[in-house]
């Protein structure tokens, strides 16, 4: 009888190796490939959580930055694997949402099966704290009386679409110099070379130093860490409220099982009150902590959105 039985479970894993290979999942390194360079906040929560994860599943965790593009360059590679789940893909939600309205691309959000999330954007403009304004509202203020154009920067693509918007409905000029990263932006904040500039977290440690300040969030709340902050959508102006988060994915036929163990694992770690602590307090991110079936819904939502900012940008 138990060579029979053997004989049928031999038979079942030749016919289905993706079950063979989910019994023993994981049963070597599992490789995170990153749509970020290093250094950067996504890769200071990453690196936390990497020995957590190790933890959680018994085999090392490798990070690979391939930042750039969007996160389109991680994902491209991640596409190059195997669907076995060990090879996972983080980016910010955007690079599935509004980046694939600007190009054309090989992909979309439901070529993925999703695990989870690893903290959300507190993103928002900020400047100098001895410009000649407090905030946003007072910004766009001066730039209106002085009729002058005002400078910005940002390695991303979204906050250019942002400040269109916001020019066509108050008749402004804003003119985006590009860099490659955040750090690179804040640099140029703090030399004087731009007004003023958008970040995901980065500005928040000059923040607390009195270095920079605050103007408003591109998210739809005020940042965690600081509530005065205000949402541009609460100043009226529509279409620019964005909750982004750090999206951990893998590929869609990835065996269901395989996909059960690296979620389980996701959210212990991203719950846990380290990973928590760095979140917020280290990497200056919302600890907020989406459910896998809560990710498509939400990519879903803020396609729709993203199309009504490219338009209102036109």
């Amino acid at each position: 009888m138990k060579r029979l039985l053997g004989t049928v479970l031999l038979s079942v894993a030749m016919l289905c190796p993706g079950m063979a290979e989910a019994a023993d999942f994981p049963s070597r390194p599992i490789t995170i490939v990153a749509g970020f360079n290093a250094g950067g906040t996504s890769d200071m929560i990453l690196r936390a959580m990497a020995p957590e994860l190790e933890k959680e599943l018994g085999q090392p965790i490798l990070i690979v930055n391939k930042g750039g593009s969007g996160g389109s360059l991680a994902i491209g590679d991640v596409l190059t694997k195997k669907a076995d789940g060990y090879t996972v893909c983080l980016v910010n939600s955007p690079a599935l949402t509004f980046d694939l309205q600007l190009r054309k691309a090989r992909y979309n959000m439901y070529d993925f099966t999703y695990i989870g999330s690893a903290g959300g954007g507190q993103e928002g403009f900020y400047s100098l704290p001895d410009r000649p304004w407090k905030d946003f509202e007072s910004m766009i203020e001066y730039a209106k009386k002085e009729n002058k154009e005002l400078t910005f920067t940002s390695p991303s693509v979204f906050d250019t679409y942002v400040m269109k918007s916001i020019g066509n409905k108050e008749g402004l000029k804003f003119r985006k110099v590009p860099v490659k990263s955040g750090g690179e932006a804040a640099t140029s904040v703090l030399g004087g070379h731009v007004d003023f500039a958008h970040g995901g977290g980065v500005q928040g440690t000059y923040v607390d130093a009195g270095k920079m300040i605050h103007l408003a969030t591109t998210s739809t709340k005020p940042f965690v860490l600081y509530p005065d902050v205000k949402p541009l959508v609460s100043l009226g102006y529509p279409h620019t409220g964005f909750d982004n988060h750090y999206i951990l994915f893998v590929l869609k036929d990835t065996p269901k099982d395989v996909v059960e163990i690296l979620a389980a694992a996701v959210e212990k770690v991203t719950t846990s009150p380290r990973i928590q602590d760095v979140i917020l307090k280290n990497a200056h991110m919302d600890p907020t902590i989406l459910k896998r079936e809560e990710i498509l819904p939400k990519l879903q939502k803020d396609f729709e959105e993203a199309k009504a900012l490219i338009e209102a940008a036109k």
